[in-house]
């Protein structure tokens, strides 16, 4: 027979782990939104050319996910 005390252990890491997960999903849209509002002006200031444009935006979410992974599991 199975411990009914594992299972609310079980639940709550699970829960712990959704709202994590949630939370660094959540703080990358915003870093992602927040980037494409100001996207001029970090080009302008930055000195990023439109042909490197999207190799800089493609490494955002490349880099962030990473970072995500070791975020939602501490």
């Amino acid at each position: 027979m199975t411990d009914p005390r594992c299972a609310v252990m079980t639940d709550a890491r699970l829960r712990h782990g959704r709202a994590s997960l949630e939370l660094s999903f959540f703080a990358q849209g915003v870093a992602l939104a927040l980037l494409m509002t100001r996207l001029p002006a970090v080009q302008d200031r930055y000195g990023i050319s439109d042909g490197l444009l999207p190799v800089f935006l493609v490494a955002v979410p490349v880099l962030a996910g990473p970072e995500a992974s070791v975020l939602s599991s501490w």
